[in-house]
């Protein structure tokens, strides 16, 4: 049995780390600069905070950004030249990989529990509905081997190497959980660390608004994300293709599914209708903030099917042989605990 999890920003989050981009906007802004061209961004942020904060309008023309990355894509009208944009750009990418590191660090991961890291790891069917749940037990009970977990994060932090003890190398889970013994596999990072091959960027020339700057290969391996890859020359997007490939059970958890990671969704559902592979999606919904509103998660769950269905490259046909194999978790507390800050001594 092979289970691949897909992690987003929702996972630090949900621990308790500050890592929201409204987090970084507010630390981004005060840290001074003399450059006009910084000082232009952070005024386009500074009023999207603003009037966000006073349930103003933002129009079209405006930069919305409560999406960095597709809000940069956006920005990139302001720029003439590539000179101008690796100026802004770099900057702001040092500043996110210090703010993000900096909110890590004030936090104890070796103090904290991995019992139910380790648990909900090896159990994501008990967070599905009933009827759901029993279909993937089932479904497990069939695959009478050895079980491996891996993990694609999509954050800059070493969150989950830090909690799970993994440091390049096979990790025992719980012996015996399913009668087989359990491993930790293997962790990547799609779009690197704090401190090294940071990506952030946008899926494809479509969401860049600067047809003039799209010309410049080298524009193009800053801002496009598959492009930086392949600029970097590493093995971590292979190596998360092949656990998608190879998975019985793909979860995403804290990830929006949005614009910007297109090419993981098609990738997925590629895999899904190949190898026949299961799709379990924990998703976070304000639609439904009460019990006696339960009858609201199947129209919440065809929402989130249907975002995800849109973002892959099959036919009609191929979309609904793979939609009774998608299942979505809504507000479940896999994953639900949090850390415990270092001492303010400690810090640094």
């Amino acid at each position: 049995m092979k289970i691949v999890y897909l992690l987003g920003n929702g996972f630090d989050i949900n621990i308790g780390m500050d890592t929201r981009y409204s987090d970084f906007y507010k630390f981004y802004n005060n840290v001074s600069t003399s450059n006009e061209k910084i000082k232009k961004l952070k005024n386009s942020i500074r009023e999207y905070m603003r009037k966000k904060e006073n349930n103003e309008e933002i129009t079209t023309e405006e930069v919305n950004w409560s999406d960095l990355e597709l809000a940069l894509g956006k920005y990139c009208k302001e720029f003439n030249n590539i000179e101008d944009f690796e100026e802004v750009y770099n900057d702001l990418v040092d500043n996110l990989g210090e703010y993000i590191e900096g909110e890590e660090n004030l936090y104890d991961f070796a103090l904290q529990d991995k019992t139910k890291l380790q648990r909900d790891l090896l159990t994501p069917h008990h967070f599905l509905t009933e009827t759901d749940g029993e279909f993937i037990t089932n479904y497990f009970r069939s695959m009478k081997e050895q079980w491996h977990v891996s993990i694609c994060t999509f954050n800059y932090t070493r969150s989950v190497e830090r909690l799970l003890g993994y440091n390049e190398g096979q990790v025992s889970l719980f012996a015996n959980m399913h009668n087989y013994s359990s491993f930790l596999q293997d962790i990547q990072h799609v779009h690197g660390y704090t401190n090294s091959r940071m990506i952030l960027g946008v899926n494809d020339e479509s969401q860049v608004d600067n047809m003039e700057l799209l010309k410049n290969r080298y524009f193009k391996q800053d801002i496009i994300k598959s492009e930086c890859n392949k600029a970097q020359k590493t093995l971590h997007v292979k190596k998360c293709e092949n656990m998608i490939n190879s998975a019985h059970i793909i979860c995403l958890y804290g990830l929006s599914i949005g614009d910007t990671d297109n090419i993981w969704w098609q990738k997925i559902a590629e895999a899904m209708a190949r190898n026949g592979s299961k799709l379990l999606i924990f998703y976070h919904s304000t639609k439904i903030t009460s019990a006696r509103r339960s009858h609201k998660r199947q129209q919440v769950e065809d929402e989130v099917v249907e975002n995800f269905l849109s973002k892959s490259n099959l036919s009609d046909e191929k979309k609904q042989a793979i939609r009774p194999n998608i299942f979505v978790s809504i507000n479940s507390n896999i994953f639900n605990f949090k850390l415990k800050k270092l001492p303010q001594e400690k810090v640094g």
